[in-house]
């Protein structure tokens, strides 16, 4: 089907033959195929006469003179229904030719936009929107097709360099998104991920000047988690992809924005992470790299409001794979790690006494192999970083940073478990090696004391306690047949025994500290009193 010109004056005949063309149209819909174009480009002509007609009515009433109206344009609104017809109609379409029906549709709406005029049509975006949402029930393979060509030509309409045409096709894409949150998300599939998509592609491809394009999809993502927060799914990964993208922007109102949408989610469940824990990685770490300080303090309270969060749930849910359950930390972890080297004094500090304390709290319920990846991932790269901070620094820092170090290695070494005990003692000792030229007599003092009551907490008192003549008596009870009672006490025996030998690793390696503490005294020109040398000393032959 072809038509030639598109008439300029419309007569009685031209009607009659578009009511009959749109009469076929129903009739025929599943063999018009590409020819749809054609009949909706008809009824997009039609709407612009419509138009015309309004156009000349408003102009009489305000200028109070009479104007002929062609018999077209009067005879323009016949039979609407028949053209809402033709769009309702599409529902009943097959496979290919609804397919055709919207490629068609997209390309009138496209023609619309791109008119050399001053006010852009919009109609048939409109329709693009009304016919979605009848084919929304359709099997997935044939949807994800047509949802293919929409997302593509709202992608083009919200990049247009016309901000009304713009915002008319971000604000029809909010109202499909709202139709579509209204349908529950089935097992295995990802609607709300691939509708959100579009405003993804358009936030990301806007012109930079279109910077009410962005903050326009922002308040569309907020009101999308206030309005409909439980019923979103899949759709959590794009909303927290916009909402890193704008973190990272140096506009306040955006930044501002997408502080706003982090705030309202992490403020009301926080169940999500679960299943969306790296894209909440992200927009944490962004947010903690803005300029504003306050900025940096919320993710560093929300970072340890999650650590929480992961802790009690795993208490709470004993069947959850330990090694899933560690995944969570380390990341999290990670943004405290790299914000303790910020260069903002406040932010640094802040962010070292929640990683430490964090580490305090909760490091009984850490594996060997977890705290390996502690010890790799988190406190050697912080290492590093507070050894380059440090050169920018004024030396009374590095005090109060000692201290939480050493809070943290006496925490890890009062430990049972022999492998923790040798990581947290290695450490330690690489911490003294690595910024030991940093130290004062005071941050030495520290370190004594440190080793000093590590020496005396791991002492194995009891094992200079055992009496061996009594375990003697203890097998002579076992042959005469009081086996229950010897071996429970032999059993304790093995248990203490074993616990004091681990604690006891720490000792050979705190011989160590005299040759560190003299070696950094001569590199730093440190003087060195005889009362402290003499500490030194005492430790040695009150312990070792």
């Amino acid at each position: 089907m072809q038509f030639i010109k598109f008439p300029i004056q419309f007569q009685k005949k031209h009607f009659i033959l578009i009511k009959n063309i749109l009469n076929f149209a129903l009739k025929t819909a599943n063999y018009l195929r590409k020819s749809w174009y054609f009949i909706l480009s008809l009824i997009s002509k039609l709407n612009q006469l419509r138009l015309t007609k309004s156009q000349i009515e408003i102009k009489r009433k305000n200028h109070n003179f009479q104007e002929e109206v062609p018999f077209s344009i009067q005879n323009v609104y016949f039979e609407l229904d028949q053209i809402e017809k033709i769009y309702a109609n599409s529902m009943n379409l097959d496979g290919e030719s609804v397919l055709d029906f919207i490629t068609a549709l997209c390309k009138v709406s496209d023609e619309e936009l791109n008119q050399n005029s001053s006010l852009p049509l919009i109609f048939s975006l409109q329709k693009v929107i009304e016919t979605a949402e009848f084919n929304m029930n359709r099997i997935v393979i044939v949807w994800n097709r047509i949802w293919q060509v929409i997302r593509d030509h709202f992608a083009n309409a919200g990049q247009n360099q016309n901000i009304n045409i713009a915002m008319n096709a971000v604000d029809n894409l909010k109202q499909l998104s709202q139709k579509f949150f209204t349908k529950k998300e089935r097992f295995n599939l990802t609607y709300q991920k691939d509708f959100l998509k579009t405003f993804e592609i358009i936030y990301q491809k806007v012109n930079v000047q279109n910077i009410f394009i962005k903050i326009f999809i922002l308040d569309c993502i907020r009101s999308f988690c206030t309005s409909y927060f439980h019923k979103i799914k899949s759709g959590w990964r794009i909303i927290f992809n916009i909402v890193n993208f704008a973190l990272q922007e140096e506009n306040q109102d955006l930044s501002n924005n997408s502080f706003q949408i982090l705030k309202l989610i992490l403020d009301n469940n926080l169940d999500i992470i679960y299943d969306f824990f790296a894209d909440l990685v992200q927009c944490l770490a962004s947010l903690s790299k803005k300029k504003d300080e306050n900025y940096a303090f919320a993710s560093i309270d929300y970072v340890q409001k999650c650590l929480y969060y992961i802790s009690d749930k795993s208490k709470n849910n004993e069947t959850l794979n330990p090694k899933t359950k560690e995944t969570y930390w380390v990341p999290l972890l990670g943004v405290l790690s790299n914000l303790c080297g910020d260069q903002r004094p406040n932010v640094q500090v802040k962010s070292m006494d929640c990683l430490f304390s964090i580490l305090s709290l909760y490091g009984h319920m850490f594996s060997i192999e977890f705290w390996k990846i502690i010890f790799q991932g988190v406190l050697r790269p912080l290492f590093d970083e507070i050894q380059f901070t440090f050169q920018q620094m004024i030396t009374k820092n590095l005090h109060s940073l000692l201290i939480e170090f050493i809070r943290t290695y006496e925490n890890c070494i009062n430990n049972t478990n022999e492998q923790i005990i040798q990581i947290s003692v290695n450490a330690s000792k690489n911490t003294i090696l690595t910024l030991g030229v940093k130290f004062q007599e005071n941050d030495w003092e520290i370190i004594l004391d440190f080793f000093d009551r590590m020496i005396r907490l791991t002492t194995p008192n009891k094992l200079f306690e055992i009496n061996l003549d009594e375990n003697g008596e203890y097998i002579v009870q076992d042959v005469k047949g009081k086996r229950k009672q010897s071996f429970l006490q032999l059993q304790y025996f093995k248990i203490e025994q074993k616990k004091y030998i681990a604690h006891q690793l720490i000792c050979p390696n705190t011989v160590q500290i005299e040759v560190l503490i003299n070696q950094y005294a001569n590199h730093a020109k440190l003087v060195l009193n005889v009362e402290f040398k003499m500490k030194i000393w005492i430790i040695m032959q009150e312990n070792l």
